[in-house]
């Protein structure tokens, strides 16, 4: 195996206030994405919110989506349009180089990308 990275896919990530996931899965598919994990936790941002004398943590939604790089900036302008940091979802989003996949079907075919 040749010592290059595969940079034919992007990792986008997005931590939103939890309830909005399917929100960001929404406009993630308008252009072009196909499907998306979803996983729940908790912030650790300081809070000063307060329920019966202990702090509250505030619960989170994290989305993957991993799409070819030429949707990933449009996928997440899309999502950033609908969840940004000063809605009510509080959304951050993200994208990261993806070296090497497998188990993804594209076209009916698995394929492994090297």
């Amino acid at each position: 195996m040749e010592n290059e990275f595969n940079d034919e896919s992007k990792l986008i990530i997005s931590i939103v206030n939890k309830g909005y996931a399917s929100e960001v899965v929404s406009e993630a598919r308008k252009v072009g994405s196909k499907g998306a994990v979803i996983l729940t936790g908790k912030g650790t941002a300081l809070s000063d919110k307060k329920f019966f004398g202990f702090n509250v943590s505030p619960e989170k939604e994290l989305i993957l989506i991993l799409v070819k790089t030429e949707i990933a900036l449009p996928v997440l302008k899309a999502i950033y349009a609908k969840v940004d940091v000063m809605s009510d979802a509080g959304g951050v989003v993200m994208a990261i180089p993806v070296s090497y996949s497998a188990g993804f079907i594209e076209n009916n075919e698995l394929e492994i990308k090297e």
